[in-house]
């Protein structure tokens, strides 16, 4: 038999269900001190994104913003070694 540890608290946002409701059980899979560190990168790539997802007319283009901010989540996160 598997035993698996699970967190009796966490207040991490990923652990909110459709409703934002607190799951009963956090799930196995988290790690609150990982999600912590990747919050830290969100600023940095929201500007970046932001910088860098502009249409010709100068209009955000939501697609484009959505890639490259992911784009560079995924970079970031593993500079800093989370990956």
């Amino acid at each position: 038999m598997k035993i698996v540890q699970v967190l009796a608290y966490c207040s991490c946002p990923e652990i909110k269900d459709k409703n934002g409701d607190e799951y009963s059980r956090i799930p196995q899979w988290h790690n609150c001190d990982y999600i912590r560190k990747r919050n830290r990168l969100i600023k940095e790539a929201e500007a970046y994104a932001l910088d860098n997802s502009k249409k010709p007319n100068g209009k955000m283009d939501g697609y484009k913003f959505t890639q490259v901010f992911s784009t560079k989540m995924d970079q970031l996160a593993k500079e800093a070694k989370l990956v």
